[in-house]
């Protein structure tokens, strides 16, 4: 019975949306069946199908405990390294998920070392593997170094796959992600519309790879500033994600977060906050107080205050958002850059300027240091200095503030 249900969870495509009917209906019988085996390798599947089923839902704590637990079982197995090499890897998964992501690229280098000893280098495994490197380095803030590992697995990709493969579609999709922290928009751009024209040949339209181009290709709109281009794809994609996965999952909150930004940048910063205060209230049901994902959401909802002339209830917003992001991603982050700029923008408002000051130019180090010092962020917090040098009555600082912004602008062509 147990090689049974091992053999028909194996068979099952957990990203694929037409097996999630016949997985909710094996999940229950697996997971109580997996309890009284002991063949081990067997149960390692079993344990290792449940956690990817798990993720699926959005159920990434529970996802973690079965990785653990198939890991337990396939580290024993001597002669099986690609298994246990293969739940290294989810268990960083589950933690990318759960917000962990120096944990996550921890079990990621194990995982990426095992697959390069059993299969060598220029395997779609150890590609799988150092896109997932590239991805926790991008979390952690070292776009360059996350460049370099997506690269590497797409380079392996291309030599194995034809130019139809689902996973050149991810190998584009995530070089696209580096370039576009790295402020190369129009770079980025190219590679999703790469990564989207492969995942429309290949998947439904419903699948979740569809759904992370078409919000990949809407985050560079606004990243271009054109946020009514972009505002059709997060809106299509949160009709999909509540179709697929129903109203309370993870990348639906996410979906709602990126709708609310966008009316924010559009200047309808009243409608923005329903689709924000509801992704807040998912995030921390999902998540608890102390995730990335719901200081990404506070950081919103302080920025729609912001533009609401509500500074004093955005600093609320933004000061939470700043410990949290503090906590998790330490104080150089390129996320506590951008809640530091936002906070500035709130002491600007209540024209306290000195404070302003002192919170651009706080993000503005850490964005030269994450991003160098030509970059679009950098451009906007040199002409913030300068117009509160020009508001405190120094227009010799402030036009040198102006210029510098200027080059930088001139030199990106934006």
């Amino acid at each position: 019975l147990l090689l049974l249900f091992s053999k028909i969870g194996n068979s099952l495509d957990t990203t694929q949306p037409k097996n999630w009917k016949m997985l909710a209906k094996w999940e229950p019988h697996a997971s109580y069946i997996v309890q009284f085996s002991f063949i081990a390798i067997h149960k390692g599947h079993i344990f290792n199908k449940l956690g990817l089923w798990s993720s699926q839902k959005g159920k990434y704590q529970k996802a973690l405990e079965y990785h653990e637990e198939a890991l337990n079982i396939r580290k024993e197995l001597r002669e099986e390294n690609y298994l246990h090499a293969a739940s290294l890897n989810n268990i960083g998964t589950a933690y990318s998920d759960l917000g962990n992501h120096k944990k996550a690229l921890y079990y990621y280098q194990k995982a990426l070392a095992l697959q390069k000893e059993f299969y060598g280098k220029e395997h779609s495994e150890v590609a799988i593997c150092l896109n997932n490197v590239g991805t926790a380095y991008s979390s952690l803030g070292n776009s360059q170094e996350a460049l370099l590992y997506h690269q590497k697995a797409l380079i392996i990709w291309e030599k194995i796959y034809d130019k139809k493969h689902p996973h050149l579609a991810s190998g584009f999709n995530n070089v696209g992600e580096a370039y576009r922290t790295l402020g190369n928009f129009q770079e980025a751009l190219s590679y999703f519309q790469k990564a989207l024209t492969i995942r429309e040949r290949v998947y439904d339209k419903g699948h979740p790879d569809i759904v992370n181009s078409l919000s990949s290709i809407g985050g560079i709109y606004v990243d271009l500033g054109k946020f009514q281009k972009a505002l059709p794809y997060f809106l299509e994609t949160l009709t999909i994600q509540e179709k697929v996965y129903g109203k309370e999952h993870p990348r639906v909150a996410d979906s709602l977060n990126n709708i609310g930004g966008v009316y924010n940048n559009l200047g309808k910063s009243q409608e923005a906050l329903p689709y924000l205060q509801r992704a807040l209230f998912l995030q921390e049901e999902i998540y608890g107080k102390e995730h990335s994902n719901v200081a990404k959401c506070l950081n919103n909802i302080g920025t729609a205050y912001n533009n609401l002339d509500k500074s004093q209830e955005a600093l609320l917003y933004l000061q939470k958002a700043l410990v949290i992001w503090e906590k998790i991603l330490g104080k150089e982050h390129p996320h506590v850059a951008s809640c530091l700029y936002n906070i500035g923008i709130a002491y600007d408002n209540l024209d306290k300027l000195q404070k302003a000051l002192s919170h651009y130019q706080g993000a503005m180090a850490i964005w030269k240091k994450s991003y160098g010092k030509e970059h679009p962020l950098v451009a906007n917090s040199l002409n913030n200095i300068g117009l509160i040098y020009e508001a405190l009555g120094d227009q010799e600082k402030a036009q040198e503030y102006f210029e510098q912004a200027e080059r930088i602008k001139r030199h990106l062509r934006i």
